[in-house]
């Protein structure tokens, strides 16, 4: 029995997968500049203004950066809602779950299980992310 015909040809062949991914095709250059310049003037942004958590912005950056401009642009204002959305519920559950550290871990945990669920759900799942990614990094502060 031969079992290598039920694993992918990028096991099989992993120079020519490699080779076939990186190959150029319509619109990887302009992808890859969209990304350098967003990533450059956030990691100058950040570093001017001595900005923590430079790390959480350029992973926002790479999921609100689209292969298509105008889509990148949808979800990049989509994104700054909300952001303002999930620092908004950030500091509500502070309010209520201050003293109680397992109450606010449980909270945070299902804001981020709704939020990857919804990712995978909506089409517009990178805001999703986002939302997420802030309210499970903002509740990490509170002591």
């Amino acid at each position: 029995m031969n079992s290598f015909g039920a694993l992918p040809i990028g096991l099989l062949h992993p120079m020519q997968f490699l080779k076939d991914e990186l190959a150029p095709h319509p619109g990887r250059l302009n992808l890859v500049l969209r990304v350098l310049l967003s990533s450059t003037v956030v990691i100058v942004t950040s570093l001017t203004l001595e900005v923590p958590l430079l790390m959480l912005s350029l992973l926002v950056v790479l999921a609100v950066t689209q292969s298509n401009l105008l889509v990148s642009r949808l979800v990049g204002v989509l994104a700054i809602i909300a952001v303002t959305l999930a620092v908004g519920i950030t500091i509500l559950l502070y309010k209520f779950t201050y003293d109680y550290p397992l109450l606010r871990i449980l909270a945070a945990s299902a804001l981020l299980y709704g939020s990857v669920y919804m990712m995978r759900a909506a089409t517009l799942g990178p805001v999703f992310f986002i939302i997420g990614i802030v309210v499970i990094f903002g509740q990490t502060f509170v002591d």
